[in-house]
């Protein structure tokens, strides 16, 4: 009996013990808050990004210090203005964690905000950095601004933007205008009234063919649709858009003003320009009675926009000339009419409110190839009539004969010989000629007035196995250049290095016979 009791006094003993432990386990944080008067926190409790579960007070208060002093290292918190963004000191932004713990213990939430506060004073000293905000105070609530901004950095993002516009009152204004004197035909005739309006979201790029896409309009290429397109990039360069991608065509249509061409095309051709500011800008289409109109509206740039044509210039075109055996002697026929090039370069600048020019950046360089006036003319060159031959020349003209004339150049006192390997009377020499306008004694005929644009050819065919020349034997759609070099078709065999003035040269003390009357180039 008393065993039995010994053992009922052992296993008292022990569960009291264990409910002991229990009850020190469970409850003592508990009677340690009753005790001292600090409270805890349960489990799965947020303090923004601090985890403070089963944490007493203090240990919360210092671990959202700790938390919040890493955040502030580490977030990129900026205010936008336009195109601007700066970032904030972090001297800006103080954390108050005494404040968020308590907030946080008398929340239901398992999750509650950290409590910040933004310093005015700091604040409009970092804004006042902005382009045209030196009076930030005056136009901005700032007191709008700071509740906002503690609001957003209540969860301690890692990145928190505001745009300053927001607090400001700003109205939407026309800012860029571009007209066309041309009314639109055809399936483009209704993109106008389609179109209408566009809206081109902040930091958003703007695309020509993703517009169309929208309003289900379909691209028709042509000149109406080029002229649309270039009214559109002359709005949106004006801007202080960022142009992504532009393209121009090989030739430039009238309706098209210089440097504001736009190509579009089907496949990879397309006109984009981002929206670099903070907030949203309209595109608006407006049939004029003279054609129609592009504009951009929004809130108006803290500084002018300037476009300047820099370096605009005509680029002159050459007059190519093939000899065609087919035309009659003596004649000569116009194929293409020439056309000048063009080179332009458009740059822009910007500059604040007393002109002085904040930067400044080239947009594009265009240049339109001329298109060279083409001419063909008769590989036979008509007999002068012996009044002609009887007229004296004037000074000021290249070719001996001709009106303007100049003498023959002289080499060591003597004239100098056109062809040092002929004989006496023979086509080439000098000392026999006594023709002014350029036909020797025997017949032969010297060519070579030009213009200044003009690219000039003998006419000499190729060479046969005798060694004769066949004038206007060459191909009649052969293109003759200049400036030949070896292995080019009027090089003769004998001579592969082109020393001839006209690339041929006859070999020395060899007259040059054929069945037609033979030109000399000079």
């Amino acid at each position: 009996m008393e065993k039995q009791k010994w053992f009922a006094g052992v296993f008292g003993v022990i569960a009291s013990v264990a409910v002991f432990l229990t009850l020190f386990t469970y409850g003592g944080a508990g009677l340690y808050s009753y005790a001292f008067g600090e409270e805890q926190f349960s489990e799965d409790r947020q303090i923004a990004s601090a985890d403070v579960s089963e944490m007493s007070v203090s240990e919360a208060e210092s671990h959202v210090s700790d938390e919040a002093d890493i955040w502030l290292n580490e977030a990129e918190i900026s205010v936008r203005w336009f195109d601007e963004r700066l970032p904030l000191d972090n001297n800006t932004v103080s954390v108050d964690e005494e404040a968020a713990v308590n907030e946080a213990l008398q929340s239901e939430n398992n999750n509650s905000g950290i409590v910040l506060h933004v310093h005015e004073d700091s604040l409009i000293e970092d804004a006042g950095r902005f382009t045209g905000l030196a009076n930030f105070a005056e136009r901005v609530n700032i007191e709008e601004l700071t509740e906002s901004l503690e609001l957003e950095l209540a969860d301690m993002p890692a990145n928190t933007q505001i745009s300053v516009n927001e607090y400001m009152s700003l109205e939407n204004e026309v800012l860029v205008r571009s007209e066309r004197d041309r009314t639109l035909e055809g399936e483009a005739s209704e993109w106008i009234r389609e179109l209408e309006e566009v809206t081109i979201e902040a930091d958003s790029v703007f695309s020509f063919h993703e517009m169309l896409n929208d309003h289900d309009i379909s691209y028709v290429s042509g000149e109406d649709a080029a002229v649309l397109s270039s009214a559109v990039y002359e709005t949106l360069v004006q801007s202080n858009f960022e142009i992504v991608e532009r393209h121009i065509r090989y030739e430039r249509y009238e309706n098209v003003p210089l440097g504001y061409d736009a190509a579009i095309s089907n496949n990879n051709q397309d006109l984009q320009a981002e929206n670099v500011n903070d907030t949203a800008y309209t595109l608006r289409f407006e049939t004029t009675s003279e054609g129609f109109a592009v504009e951009l509206e929004g809130y108006d740039w803290p500084y002018t926009v300037d476009i300047d044509m820099d370096s605009e210039e005509q680029v002159d075109y050459d007059t190519r000339i093939r000899f065609d055996e087919q035309l009659p002697p003596g004649t000569e026929e116009s194929l293409q009419d020439g056309r000048q090039g063009e080179f332009v370069r458009l740059t822009r600048s910007f500059s604040d409110e007393s002109n002085e020019i904040l930067r400044e950046e080239t947009i594009s360089e265009d240049f339109y190839a001329p298109q060279h006036a083409l001419e063909a003319r008769s590989t036979e060159i008509m007999e002068e009539t012996s009044d002609e031959s009887e007229e004296l020349p004037d000074e000021g003209s290249d070719i001996p004969g001709e009106e303007g004339s100049q003498p023959l150049p002289e080499e060591d006192g003597q004239p100098f010989d056109t062809d040092p390997g002929a004989e006496p009377g023979e086509p080439g020499d000098t000392g026999d000629t006594d023709d002014t306008n350029g036909t020797s004694d025997n017949g032969t005929f010297i060519p070579g007035e030009g213009t200044e644009n003009e690219t000039y050819d003998s006419g000499f065919g190729d060479e046969t196995e005798n060694g004769e020349m066949t004038p206007g034997s060459e191909k009649p759609d052969e293109w003759f250049d200049p400036n030949r070099q070896d292995g080019d078709t009027n090089i003769s065999e004998e001579d592969p290095a082109g020393s001839g003035s006209n690339g041929f040269q006859p070999r020395e003390n060899e007259a040059v016979e054929t069945d037609e009357r033979p030109l000399k180039g000079r």
